[in-house]
Order: C-alpha cells, then sequence, then structure tokens
C-alpha cells in the first residue's frame, strides 16, 4: 500500500510529534481522505500491537477486513463499550488509534485512553467539533499535537479521484438547508 502524498504528510507530522514527545496526537482529514490507510499504514509500521478504538460495530468490521486486506496482524479492533468494560484483560498497546475522535470526548472513551497511557492518534473529520474539544483537553492539561490537512482544495482531489465524493454519504443534504419554513409566519 503506498500513501497518498497528503496522506503520507500526516503520517509523518505525526511520527515527528511524537518524537517530541508528545503522546497524543489528532490527525484531521476530510471524509473520504483514506484516513483508515493512514492508520493502517502506522499501525503495520508500528513495533508492538496497536488497539483500534471505533463506536459502532460496522465501523469495526470495516476496519478488520480492511487489515485483512493488507495482511495486517499486529492489531486489534474494539468498540470502546467493549474495550471498557474489559480494560484489565488486554496488553496495553503500543499504538492507540481512537476513530471517530471527536466522539472521545466523553467519559467512557476517556477512561480508555487514560488507562493505556500509551502513543494515542485521534482520527476525524469533524474539524470544528475538534476545536470545541480541544477548548476541554486544554484544561485537562493533556497535550494533543493537532494535525490537519490545510487549505485543500476539495474539488481538485474530487477531480482527481483522490477523496471519496460527499454525496454518496449524504451530506449534500446538509449543504443547502430547506428554506420552507423561513418563509411561512411561525416557522
Amino acid at each position: 500500500m503506498e500513501l497518498r502524498d497528503y496522506q503520507q504528510d500526516l503520517y509523518q507530522k505525526t511520527r515527528l510529534s511524537f518524537r517530541k514527545g508528545r503522546k497524543k496526537v489528532l490527525a484531521v482529514a476530510p471524509c473520504g481522505a483514506g484516513k483508515s490507510y493512514l492508520f493502517s499504514e502506522m499501525i503495520k509500521n508500528t513495533k508492538g500491537d496497536a488497539l483500534v478504538l471505533v463506536h459502532r460495530q460496522e465501523l469495526k468490521a470495516q476496519h478488520e477486513k480492511l487489515f485483512r486486506k493488507l495482511g495486517i496482524t499486529n492489531v486489534r479492533v474494539e468498540t470502546y463499550q467493549t474495550e471498557r468494560n474489559h480494560l484489565e484483560e488486554n496488553p496495553t498497546p503500543r499504538l492507540l488509534v481512537v476513530d471517530e475522535a471527536h466522539l472521545s470526548r466523553s467519559r467512557s472513551w476517556s477512561e480508555i485512553i487514560s488507562y493505556y497511557d500509551t502513543h494515542t492518534v485521534g482520527v476525524t473529520a469533524a474539524d470544528t467539533v475538534v476545536r470545541v474539544g480541544l477548548l476541554r483537553l486544554q484544561g485537562q492539561n493533556l497535550q494533543v499535537a493537532v494535525i490537519a490537512l490545510d487549505a485543500l482544495d476539495i474539488g481538485n482531489f474530487l477531480g482527481h479521484g483522490a477523496l471519496g465524493d460527499h454525496r454518496r454519504r449524504g451530506t449534500d443534504r446538509l449543504a443547502a438547508p430547506r428554506r420552507r419554513h423561513l418563509d411561512k409566519p411561525g416557522g
């Protein structure tokens, strides 16, 4: 598997953050940018086992399928609910990946991240939610490095087939809110 240039950039920035002593890194990239492939590469190059935390069984199955396809065996994928209930049963992973990291602000997720206290990469597309969450994290004195794909020309990426089409994900409905209620009295 070969990462695209922007994925390679995020990968290198994440490694650099770890080398500078940061234990927690947040990688932000738009939907369809290949975040799963990005952290697959990180896991493949990890000397030791990795744990990927997800919030849904569908994501768990999707990641397990990708890891099998790529021949990556040093990884365990688990929902945060199951992992939280079995913390003491598993060894501390060398790398913890938190998929959809914008959801990880809840107490359950935080308990897992604190328990393992290992190199952690959070991945998300939710840039605005991340900024709000960082304000909360700063209050907890956590050192989190945020790495984002800056100034992406999404249209250019879509045109070259580098990103998934946002319309397939239902986000086209978000782009143009309905106005019918705005014109009605009391609506």
